[in-house]
């Protein structure tokens, strides 16, 4: 595997772009955004769930797959890659269901936010809440570099 320009902006790209999402909601904050809104981490949670179990899935897929399709596709280049790639966004993918499960959690009991609030400060919550967002970017942007991936090595392998 090469350490050339693209293989740094693939593996940085989505932390990058997590951190200036950070960074942006952080300096933008304003208290009545959809970040606040049991609503939004509801529709979060289904969201992160359905791309764990689809990461799993193609987890399945790859190692119960027949034999010498997965060994076609180990012998690619491309594939130390997407396995780091694929342990990456599991992780990340997880992390934001389980983030998006407690902020849900918080904010959809009466006055969570409120008592969240008078004990750790507007600063915390504030904090917390951007470096969810920030983390289920950078989960996508990894899940789609993972995704192209995959059809890169599916696609090469069926030529």
């Amino acid at each position: 595997m090469d350490k050339s320009l693209g293989y740094w902006f693939e593996k940085f790209v989505g932390f990058t772009a997590g951190i200036l999402t950070f960074y942006i909601l952080y300096t933008n904050w304003y208290e009545g955004s959809a970040l606040v809104s049991e609503k939004y981490y509801d529709i979060l949670i289904k969201a992160s769930s359905t791309v764990f179990g689809f990461l799993l899935a193609i987890l399945a897929l790859i190692i119960n797959g027949a034999k010498d399709a997965v060994e076609e596709m180990r012998k690619h280049d491309s594939f130390k890659r997407l396995v780091s790639n694929h342990r990456i966004a599991v992780f990340l993918t997880f992390t934001v269901m389980i983030l998006s499960i407690c902020l849900f959690s918080l904010l959809e009991t009466v006055d969570g936010k409120k008592h969240f609030i008078s004990h750790y400060g507007q600063l915390v919550f504030q904090s917390i809440i951007c470096l969810h967002t920030a983390i289920a970017v950078w989960s996508a942007v990894d899940t789609v570099i993972f995704v192209r991936l995959f059809y890169k090595i599916i696609l090469s392998k069926s030529k």
